[in-house]
């Protein structure tokens, strides 16, 4: 993975959603874009990219949120490992893929968060805490497929590790 491209495109994720993530919001429900950005990079990077960059944007995240320091960068640190620890058994270029991966790590992100907010601040229990984490984990989910579209088209920047497909005759259909 190239750092430096990386670097810039987690900054114009992390000011997407400080700034404009409340726009693209379904009541309250808001897409997590970070989740979707550290699963694709840790889909289509090796474990130790994977790890590194789950840490830098997962304490980008603290530095930027009211959580306790640690909680984000814990989380995003198992969204990309998530991501890469299942990359080896699914097509990786395919929107389905990209929905589903990005699903499971943001509800498993997003159930910690619920579960840290409920016990910490006496926040929503019952079946609005199960609401809202299904509902903010599905919607960060459909982001999945045009976020790695455009990743995808800079692979040459980022440098990922994508396959090729050469094996199973999918070279034409993927290019």
């Amino acid at each position: 993975m190239r750092w430096l491209t990386f670097a810039g495109v987690m900054f114009v994720v992390l000011i997407l959603q400080t700034s404009i993530a409340r726009a693209f919001s379904i009541g309250e429900i808001t897409p997590d874009w970070l989740i979707v950005l550290v699963t694709l990079a840790g889909l289509y990077s090796r474990r130790k990219d994977a790890i590194i960059a789950g840490c830098v944007v997962g304490v980008c995240a603290d530095l930027l949120s009211m959580e306790r320091l640690g909680v984000m960068t814990l989380c995003l640190t198992v969204a990309a490992l998530v991501g890469n620890s299942v990359r080896h058994l699914v097509f990786l270029k395919n929107a389905l893929t990209h929905f589903v991966v990005t699903l499971i790590a943001a509800l498993a992100v997003q159930m910690v968060l619920a579960i840290q907010h409920a016990l910490m601040y006496h926040g929503p229990a019952g079946s609005d805490l199960v609401y809202h984490t299904l509902a903010t984990a599905v919607w960060s989910a459909a982001w999945a497929p045009p976020m790695a579209a455009v990743l995808l088209r800079m692979n040459s920047l980022l440098g990922l590790h994508t396959s090729r497909y050469t094996h199973s005759r999918f070279a034409s259909v993927v290019r």
